[in-house]
């Protein structure tokens, strides 16, 4: 599955299929194009996640619909449409009762085998999901070889850091929509996990639990029930057999065996996407470790990473994205060190900002300028001669940059620079480009192939005064 928001975004609104659903509600191809940015740039200021993308899709079509005053007619399903809904429902939508693990309906208010309340919770994009307890004790599901290696290794990052801590939440395998009990099965079946059964283990079980939790077991059991919770946990655990303490209490504990302990040192490369490429594919990311990991380290393959992917945004106009890989190339080289490839990703990342390009758009309005820019750059300069470094490799970042124009001329973009690291406000630079601006466009002009961009392209040439 992709799991990288801005792919899915793409992937959701674009192609023949999404141009034919909504040419038949009424909108165009280019209103396509104007949802697919609304939801990039929603996704670039933290607006959306993966989580959320489609119920975003839904919401920008709806407004687009209500602001044109298009009416859309609802159509009649006939029973065998009605009939395929339902069974889809019942295929997708099953989950477990938290207290004896049935296979019951997601809107299943108690369990049809004991009774029970099914503790739902809402979260909050209204989707039902099941307080995780206990995983099922067999699963099914199949999930892809990536897709399990990935949320795998985050599920025993979170056992290596919370080793007794048992309710497990399912966050921590953002952005997979994977359920957390399959993995937890497949890490107890492949011995990278262990539940644990001895004192301290309870001791910190029955801690996790309220104080009225472990009064109600101790009364329940006859026995005292004053005191701070250590205390109460350590009557329940001296009086009370563990075999009974461990009906008693509703959590279980897990522990990294030493096969896990392993699995998280031969993938050491896992936590490096997490940390600095995780806005990108995953399966792209392992294809390109496995094929260099013999010769290239981690680092090289991340540098390399993002270099195969400006290739790839600039035959797709993702100018935008383009863009990105900059910023992601910084943190690592910061992390690593490099600092050439510190202050030539941070002049790119100030050139592509001060043009206007976007992914498949022009515009005219300008970017805005971002904030992490001046912030880094009073840090550098507490380490290097900013004006001394940008110097050197400025004209050779500028002539390699591979938008398809820059409005802004050589040295125009020179000056700016100087006068950003020279303490002069992003936002007083924006407003001194913007008013030397003067465009042959009256508005954002999308293109999605070579000839509309170059097309572009012959328009803002002499746009600089």
């Amino acid at each position: 599955m992709l799991h990288n928001c801005e792919e899915k975004i793409i992937e959701l609104t674009s192609g023949h299929e999404f141009e034919k659903y909504i040419k038949a509600l009424g909108l165009t191809k280019e209103d396509g194009i104007i949802i697919q940015n609304n939801l990039l740039n929603a996704y670039y200021i933290n607006q959306i996640d993966v989580n959320n993308i489609e119920s975003q899709l839904k919401a920008n079509i709806n407004k687009l619909l209500n602001d044109r005053d298009i009416e859309v007619k609802q159509k009649d399903l006939d029973d065998d449409e009605k009939y395929l809904i339902y069974r889809y429902n019942q295929e997708y939508m099953r989950v477990y009762c938290s207290n004896c693990r049935t296979q019951i309906l997601f809107d299943d208010t108690y369990c049809h085998n004991c009774g029970k309340k099914t503790n739902y919770t809402q979260n909050t994009i209204g989707y039902n999901i099941i307080d995780n307890t206990n995983p099922p004790e067999h699963s099914s599901i199949k999930y892809s070889k990536t897709t399990l290696l990935h949320t795998t290794y985050k599920l025993l990052r979170y056992v290596q850091d919370n080793p007794v801590i048992s309710n497990i939440p399912r966050e921590i395998l953002a952005p997979y929509s994977i359920d957390i009990n399959a993995v937890i099965d497949y890490a107890l079946n492949n011995n990278l996990i262990k539940t644990s059964v001895n004192s301290a283990n309870y001791y910190l079980r029955l801690t996790h639990l309220s104080k009225e939790e472990l009064m109600k077991i101790a009364l329940n059991n006859k026995l005292k029930t004053e005191g701070t919770k250590s205390e109460l946990a350590t009557r329940l655990i001296k009086n009370i057999e563990y075999s009974k303490l461990n009906l008693l209490i509703n959590n279980k504990a897990y522990t990294l065996t030493d096969m896990g302990v392993k699995f998280l040192e031969d993938n050491t490369y896992i936590i490096f996407y997490d940390v600095f490429l995780c806005n990108y594919s995953f399966d792209e990311y392992i294809q390109l470790y496995n094929e260099n990991k013999d010769k290239l380290d981690k680092i090289e393959i991340g540098f390399l990473f993002l270099k195969n992917l400006r290739k790839k945004y600039v035959k797709e106009f993702k100018w935008k994205s383009y863009r990105n890989t900059f910023k992601e190339e910084f943190k690592i080289a910061e992390f690593s060190k490099n600092k050439t490839l510190k202050i030539t990703s941070l002049i790119n990342l100030f050139i592509c900002d001060i043009n206007s390009w976007n992914n498949n758009v022009f515009l005219v309005e300008g970017t805005v300028l971002d904030d992490f820019l001046n912030e880094i750059f009073l840090n550098l300069k507490k380490e290097y001669d900013l004006n001394k470094e940008v110097e050197k490799y400025f004209i050779d970042v500028y002539d390699s940059i591979e938008l398809p124009y820059c409005i802004i001329p050589k040295q125009d973009t020179y000056n700016y620079l100087i006068e950003l690291l020279n303490n002069k406000s992003i936002e007083s630079i924006r407003y001194d480009i913007k008013s030397k601006l003067h465009f042959k466009l009256d508005e954002n002009y999308f293109f999605d192939n070579l000839e509309e961009q170059k097309r572009v392209c012959s328009l803002l040439k002499d746009s600089f005064y």
